[in-house]
């Protein structure tokens, strides 16, 4: 589960830094603020995703 929504942070991120997607919505100073904000959530699901495998591996020694 984490992996999916580490994936799904990353691509919207791309897709809204790069293309034209939702920039109906997307006006002014909210676009920085929503790829802070996806940036920001993937780094925190990847460190989540990191202590788990760690602690996993911690576990089977």
């Amino acid at each position: 589960m984490s992996l999916l929504s580490i994936t799904l942070c990353v691509v919207l991120f791309y897709f809204i830094s790069f293309t034209d997607v939702f920039t109906d919505r997307l006006d002014g100073f909210k676009k920085p603020m929503m790829m802070a904000i996806l940036a920001v959530y993937a780094l925190y699901r990847s460190f989540m995703l990191y202590l788990i495998i760690k602690n996993k591996n911690k576990r089977q020694l």
